[in-house]
């Protein structure tokens, strides 16, 4: 069952498409194949019910941060991108076999709080030493921020999406 929040849909500018980052990690590095897209056809709204969604892959195979990093996770995330001349979309289903206990709360952009979210990054350079991360939670509150060195991450700059 998809809770009300499962459905994290984020748009990017253009120039951040690449490949996914792996902090640090020594194992082999994913990548996702975005899907050309017209602009019109995709409605922005929390849900990929748009016919555009259909054509673009579902990539899956996550590995848990919290509470065991790198182990398997205990719930599925699919991903799916598209792209046309001005952004990066990202589809993201969460899903959770128990919708009750997701812990949504709120604060201020780019603040820690306690809650249930997703992060990724992003190797704009593909360089695998810098990118770009973006994070939100169940209430839909944003973090953002740069990596550098690999695993290192600064949280001042923050990006329009």
């Amino acid at each position: 069952m998809i809770g009300k929040k499962a459905v994290v849909l984020l748009c990017l500018s253009a120039f951040f498409l690449a490949a996914v980052v792996s902090w640090g990690e020594e194992e082999e590095i994913k990548s996702i194949t975005a899907v050309r897209c017209n602009p019109s056809a995709l409605v922005i709204d929390g849900f990929l019910h748009d016919p555009v969604w259909e054509l673009a892959r579902r990539f899956g195979g996550f590995t848990q941060e919290e509470p065991e990093e790198g182990l398997a996770p205990t719930e599925s995330t699919t991903v799916q991108v598209v792209y046309d001349d001005e952004a990066v979309y990202f589809g993201l289903t969460m899903y959770d076999s128990e919708p009750n206990k997701i812990v949504a709360r709120l604060t201020r952009r780019d603040r820690w709080v306690e809650s249930d979210f997703v992060r990724f990054g992003i190797d704009s350079y593909h360089d695998h030493l810098t990118g770009f991360y973006f994070q939100t939670n169940a209430a839909g509150v944003q973090r953002d921020g740069c990596i550098y060195k690999d695993t290192r991450t600064d949280g001042s700059w923050d990006g329009v999406w």
